[in-house]
């Protein structure tokens, strides 16, 4: 063998990841992520909005954020695609008869009803969590909104959990 067939051979064991950071967070994203000047600019707060071509690492920077974000127990809410209904969102779209204006306020309806429903149901899960007692005694403290969202946890079942074993 030839010494450049050698090297060729040796690249075979070579791990490139999932051709998407979502899929590669389980197979060791965090350990090979460079850190980017927009990644900085964003971990910062200098900017907020990510935008770029397929592949150049929007999911990845987002993934690595709530990565580090989860270890300082924050709470994290991820919106993907396949977790959710696409065609709630598609439907806002297909009216053609009510003009771009209507178009574009029901598709920002639609995110916005996704992102409460997803707060919410991220709020049940954490409240279901604690103690009952502990529940009600910081509810008495706070404002209606807080005595609500105890509520909320009583009349809904945990993301979690189905709505058979309520």
């Amino acid at each position: 063998m030839t010494g450049a067939t050698q090297q060729i051979l040796r690249l075979n064991w070579i791990n490139l990841g999932a051709p998407a950071a979502e899929r590669d967070i389980n197979a060791g994203l965090a350990d090979y992520f460079i850190e980017s000047k927009a990644f900085e600019r964003v971990a910062a707060r200098e900017k907020t909005i990510v935008i770029g071509n397929r592949g150049s690492g929007k999911s990845a920077i987002f993934q690595i954020l709530a990565i580090r974000a989860k270890a300082t127990s924050a709470s994290v809410i991820e919106l993907f695609p396949e977790d959710y209904s696409y065609e709630l969102l598609h439907q806002s779209m297909l009216s053609e008869g009510q003009g771009s204006w209507a178009k574009h306020g029901a598709y920002a309806a639609a995110w916005k009803y996704l992102i409460y429903v997803s707060v919410m149901k991220n709020l049940s899960s954490a409240l279901h969590d604690i103690p009952r007692p502990v529940v009600q005694k910081k509810s008495r403290r706070h404002s209606s909104q807080t005595r609500k969202s105890a509520n909320w946890t009583q009349k809904f079942p945990r993301s979690d959990q189905t709505l058979h074993s309520r």
